[in-house]
């Protein structure tokens, strides 16, 4: 945190806070800052803003005017996140938040940090809360969506990315995000429509027509996604797509077609795919079966 602080390496230190950390320096040598941090901004079971001032004074910090101790609490947990130490911020914004327990932007910085220590349930409770307070707080509908998307949960992950579209519609990467969530949750005539959202406005781009044609793909559609398979491979060479391609043709009994996509696809697997040779020669034999 010392260290954090002398090079000015967090955003965070600026302003009146340089004061505080000139401060703090002349004393560097006998304590290391961050147990200064602690000395001078612990607040064991402070009661209320105006009990905070209080001890503000006691203490003989000359914060700018309108600064609180709710306020250096909240950049002790910032600064321990810059460092990682996730464990260290949740003490301090659970602090700020004994002071004002309605100051949401604590909550949500709490929320990343039990998030970043694995605690799913807690992250989940505090992004609420910012909610509750503020419904298009951007980054608590990120964060949220983010959770919900690494426990598998995709649905509810996509609802948040949906209300975060909302707000940001311009926004392709949020929406390349939901429709591949969507796809996740099996949602499947959603995905589409969001992938066909996202080839009116990036025309030309081969991965919305792959996962279109996985889509169809996946809907039993095998017509619209040749059409898609060989719209992507007009624009880029993708060994995958030759696979499906092979596949959807033979599934709609176009056996010639099927079996030249499945040799495109089997030359162009290194020697060491032996699962996926296997299962490209098996097709092949398969449709080559069924030929007159």
């Amino acid at each position: 945190l010392h260290d954090a602080i002398r090079d000015k390496e967090m955003d965070v230190v600026s302003g009146y806070y340089d004061r505080l950390v000139q401060q703090w320096r002349l004393f560097a040598k006998l304590k290391s800052i961050d147990e200064l941090l602690h000395e001078r901004l612990q607040v064991e079971k402070p009661t209320s803003e105006k009990s905070a001032s209080a001890e503000k004074r006691r203490l003989g910090i000359s914060f700018k005017k309108g600064m609180s101790i709710r306020d250096a609490l909240q950049f002790l947990g910032k600064a321990y996140q810059k460092l990682e130490e996730w464990d260290k911020s949740i003490e301090e914004f659970k602090k700020a938040l004994r002071i004002s327990q309605d100051d949401i932007y604590s909550n949500y910085f709490l929320a990343v940090s039990y998030y970043k220590t694995g605690r799913k349930e807690e992250a989940i409770r505090e992004a609420k809360i910012v909610l509750s307070f503020l419904g298009k707080h951007f980054n608590s509908l990120l964060l949220l969506a983010d959770i919900y998307g690494s426990s598998g949960d995709y649905k509810d992950s996509a609802m948040y990315l949906q209300r975060a579209i909302k707000i940001e519609p311009d926004n392709l990467n949020l929406r390349f995000l939901y429709a591949d969530y969507l796809t996740l949750a099996k949602e499947y005539d959603e995905a589409c429509a969001a992938y066909r959202h996202l080839l009116d406005k990036t025309p030309g781009n081969p991965e919305v027509y792959h996962n279109l044609g996985m889509l169809c793909y996946f809907k039993n559609d095998f017509e619209k996604a040749i059409k898609y398979f060989l719209k992507e491979i007009e624009l880029r060479i993708d060994p995958n797509s030759y696979f499906f391609l092979g596949i959807a043709y033979g599934k709609l009994d176009k056996y010639k077609e099927a079996i030249s996509y499945l040799e495109k696809y089997l030359d162009s697997l290194p020697l060491s795919e032996i699962e996926k040779r296997k299962k490209a020669e098996s097709a092949i034999l398969f449709f080559k079966s069924k030929l007159p």
